[in-house]
């Protein structure tokens, strides 16, 4: 009779040393002694704090108690369950154990997670689900992760539990690896912020959410991989371009250039100095149009996305061709100052901090077109390259390795495919075979893997051509695009390279608020800081209660102090933290007279 019921409900069955469990014909424990083997992993693994714990089919939760009594404060647990009737009997037996045994639940807290709780687990630790009914530690919080397997159950569905386990194990180790950027660039990326927003407030501004949701025909993505290739040749063929809207990442502006096409968009993320080469000679490029000789149509240059981060130097050149400028912002840290300039209304059209310029343009895209029906595709994404060569052709760091070849040098940068860096792409991704000896780093590997984890399910998004890595998108070939081109009905006649589906919004009239606003907030800022030197060099007569008291009150939202500190997650009164910070305050104190200057001007 078991048997018959194990079929379609969970049985529980009793053993010499506890129950097991019969569920569709297999045992999910051991039937002489259930607990032990779950028992001995616990027992082998150390745990430290600030581990996630994740308990896959916890079923009759054999080895709980053992757990509680290994685990450290600080440590997060949540257990997984993707069949519902096994969901059902662990919700079941949780109830029991915490109405019999409530002593069990005092000093650690658990949560048993749906199948489709347990889906969104990884986007809810990279901040992404808001609207989340269960309460989950950020990221900052976790240090490492830990998978237990509570039970058989695992073997019904083996791929759903790999893959959260996998993607729980990158956001965490992707977080890190930000928090390591952020101790080279964070300083540089505060000092950006604050010159861009001195650029926002100017006349050649244009607000995010104008452009939201306005662009009606298909939108192609242009990265620097060697995929394409294969798609420019088709660019060039005006009537054909004229039915795209072309948002281009800044490196391949110089393949674009050279072939003399013009996007309608062009986004930028990098903050340092060497994305300028990018952009050589555009401005003799934006008033051509793109074209030998100056077309006497109507014609608008590209609009600018570029994250407030980003280098300020490249919104001036932009300026300087007569471009427009709009601004998003990437939360590069969940921190008190981006969250009060976020409350202040500061920061212009927010986006998850995706570390590529690829992926953060395919966000954009999204935000751009009018619905989900607009097609987006995505072309030169590959996170892979073949030996001898890191770009397509015309990207600067091709042009750079020509420019630089000599008689006894290679004909290629070997280098990066051969390195001690890089690695094959595996030889088989979801079943499609590669035959190109790929190579990639563990960074554009992390940039494929966040790829499928933020958008596997888009719709309308598809990768030309088969190069690189699997996206976890459709991916077809470039005579498949041109038909579905071919079929929107979009002829685009009216619209010039250049010029946007719809016109570019006049400026806001709020624009002179917007202006008073930036200027009265890095003007408080500035006064603040002062008053923040001025209290670290004197004391202030204060003991050192009110001393601390008042620190803490002038360090709170000025998180761009100590951001790049290795202890600086949280603001602090050690000796040591305040006099870093005093030796901060000074630069920052010039770098907000520059940014009052350019408002003024």
């Amino acid at each position: 009779m078991a048997e018959i019921d194990s079929n379609e409900k969970p049985c529980k069955v009793n053993t010499e040393r506890g129950f097991s469990v019969i569920y569709k014909n297999r045992p999910l424990y051991s039937k002489y002694n259930p607990e032990k083997s779950i028992c001995q992993a616990i027992d082998s693994l150390t745990f430290t704090p600030g581990t996630l714990i994740l308990i896959f089919s916890p079923v009759l939760w054999h080895g709980l108690k053992l757990l509680f009594q290994k685990v450290p404060e600080n440590c997060f647990i949540f257990a997984c369950e993707q069949d519902k009737e096994l969901y059902t009997l662990a919700n079941q037996e949780l109830k029991q154990i915490t109405s019999s045994e409530p002593e069990i639940l005092q000093k650690k807290q658990i949560t048993l997670l749906t199948a489709e709780q347990s889906k969104n687990l990884p986007l809810v630790l990279m901040g992404a689900a808001k609207d989340f009914s269960v309460k989950i530690p950020p990221a900052a919080e976790i240090k490492k992760v830990i998978r237990l397997d509570f039970s058989a159950g695992v073997q019904f569905a083996p791929d759903f539990y790999n893959t959260i386990l996998s993607e729980c194990q990158q956001v965490i180790s992707q977080f890190w690896k930000n928090r390591l950027t952020l101790l080279r660039f964070g300083r540089l990326y505060s000092v950006n912020l604050f010159q861009n927003l001195a650029r926002s407030a100017g006349n050649n501004t244009i607000f995010f959410a104008s452009l939201k949701h306005s662009i009606t025909k298909p939108i192609l993505i242009c990265a620097t991989g060697e995929s394409l290739e294969k798609t420019v040749p088709l660019l060039k063929n005006n009537e054909f371009r004229q039915k795209l809207y072309i948002l281009a990442v800044d490196a391949s502006m110089p393949i674009l250039k050279s072939c003399r096409i013009m996007p309608d968009a062009i986004i930028g993320v990098e903050s340092q100095l060497a994305i300028e080469k990018s952009y050589i000679g555009i401005k003799n490029f934006f008033e051509k149009g793109g074209k030998k000789e100056k077309e006497e149509a109507e014609y608008s240059p590209p609009v600018f996305f570029a994250d407030i981060t980003s280098r300020p130097h490249v919104a001036d050149l932009v300026k300087s061709a007569g471009g427009k400028l709009c601004y998003f912002s990437s939360l590069y840290d969940n921190n008190d100052f981006l969250d009060f300039l976020q409350t202040q209304g500061l920061l212009p059209e927010v986006i998850p901090p995706l570390g590529s310029v690829g992926l953060a343009a395919v966000t954009i895209a999204q935000k751009l077109r009018k619905s989900d029906a607009v097609p987006i595709f995505v072309s030169g994404l590959d996170f892979a390259y073949s030996a001898g060569k890191t770009h397509a052709r015309g990207a600067f760091s091709h042009i750079n390795m020509l420019f630089n070849r000599f008689r006894l040098s290679s004909n290629g940068n070997y280098e990066a495919a051969f390195g001690t860096t890089s690695t094959t792409v595996p030889a088989n991704i979801q079943g499609r075979s590669i035959i190109k000896l790929n190579k990639t780093t563990a960074k554009l590997s992390d940039y494929a893997q966040s790829f499928k984890l933020w958008f596997a399910s888009t719709k309308n998004l598809f990768k030309l051509e088969d190069e690189g890595f699997c996206l976890g998108i459709p991916e077809i070939k470039t005579d498949v695009f041109c038909n579905i081109i071919e079929n929107t009905g979009n002829s685009g006649k009216n619209n010039s390279p250049g010029k946007m589906n719809s016109p570019i919004p006049e400026e806001s009239e709020n624009k002179s608020y917007e202006v008073s606003k930036i200027s009265d907030f890095i003007l408080n800022e500035k006064k603040s800081l002062e008053e923040l030197k001025e209290t670290l060099v004197t004391g202030g007569n204060l003991s050192k209660p009110d001393f601390d008291k008042k620190v803490l009150e002038l360090l709170k939202n000025r998180n761009y102090l100590f951001l790049h500190f290795p202890d600086g997650t949280k603001a602090s009164t050690d000796l040591s933290f305040l006099k870093r910070v005093r030796s901060e305050i000074d630069f920052f104190i010039k770098n907000l007279s520059i940014a009052l200057k350019r408002i003024e001007e």
